[in-house]
């Protein structure tokens, strides 16, 4: 078993002392330039900078649950705004003809002040 683990232990041993040259890169070639143009980071004074496109508007995917409340069951029902004259749906703008036939139905106050 020593004796297995004797060249073993020899060759580890070799192999982490050898030293390892260094690789010498060339040194980087010079392109020529085109027409002699200049690049530059910046426009020259007096030009202005192009504008950027802003960025767009990206509605929230949880926004069409407003237009809907949970009724007395538990059921999801389209929302209904009460008015003086009657009462419209929130997300069409419809007429609610049944405001004043079932008075509490469709109306679910939240809180009281």
């Amino acid at each position: 078993m020593r004796t297995g683990l004797v060249p073993l232990a020899l060759i580890a041993a070799l192999t982490c002392t050898s030293t390892v040259a260094a690789q010498t890169l060339p040194p980087p070639r010079v392109l020529p330039s085109e027409g002699g143009a200049t690049l530059y980071a910046m426009p020259p004074a007096g030009v202005p900078l192009p504008s950027m496109p802003t960025a767009g508007y990206r509605p929230s995917a949880y926004r069409v649950w407003q237009y809907y409340g949970v009724n007395y069951s538990g059921w999801l029902r389209p929302r209904v705004i009460q008015v003086q004259g009657g009462g419209y749906y929130l997300y069409n703008g419809y007429l609610f003809p049944y405001v004043n036939v079932f008075p509490g139905e469709h109306f679910m106050p939240m809180a009281k002040e």
